[in-house]
This record gives C-alpha cells, sequence and structure tokens, in this order.
C-alpha cells in the first residue's frame, strides 16, 4: 500500500491488534522520511479508565536531524498503569 508522508515525518509501525493492550507494544519500527528535520510524539495511557484526567500518561519525544540522519528518541515523561520499563525501536528505513 502506498503511504504518502511529508518530508521529515516520524512513522511509527504496531503490529496489528484487535484492542489496544491486547500485546504489549515493547518492539516498535519507525520509518523515517529525510529531506528535513522532523519530531514526533508518542503519548501513552493504560487504555482504561480516566487516569489520564489525573496525568497518568507519558510522552516520548523523538526528533530527526536531517543533516546528521540522526534519529534520537528522549526517555519518556511521565508514568502510568501498565507501562513498559523497556521498549526496542527498530528504525526500519529512511525514505528519500
Amino acid at each position: 500500500m502506498p503511504v504518502f508522508a511529508k518530508t521529515g515525518a516520524i512513522l511509527p509501525l504496531a503490529p496489528y491488534m484487535d484492542f489496544s493492550d491486547q500485546k504489549p507494544l515493547d518492539n516498535l519500527k519507525l520509518s523515517v522520511f529525510t529531506g528535513q528535520d522532523g519530531e514526533f510524539s508518542l503519548y501513552e495511557d493504560d487504555g482504561a479508565g480516566n487516569g489520564y484526567l489525573q496525568s497518568n500518561f507519558s510522552w516520548t519525544s523523538f526528533n530527526f536531524n536531517n543533516a546528521l540522519k540522526q534519529l534520537r528518541i528522549a526517555a519518556a515523561v511521565g508514568r502510568f498503569n501498565k507501562q513498559l520499563t523497556q521498549r526496542a525501536y527498530q528504525q526500519l528505513s529512511l525514505h528519500q
């Protein structure tokens, strides 16, 4: 399937799931579209209830430096129930 993305886009890819917490996202694949600097923020919460209203969520920032062809992943900010303590990131490819 064709994907149209603007330069600098960072596209996270997860396996197919029937519901959001069917399995943990302990391995997240990333596609980066080069041509300019880009950024992406991954929001996560436990997917159940209203805990997010009490700040039970986290953000992870991704920044791509086009000149260096370097992707930086910041530590998650925030906490929530069932939060993963470790996650592997796999950069699929740099698209031009």
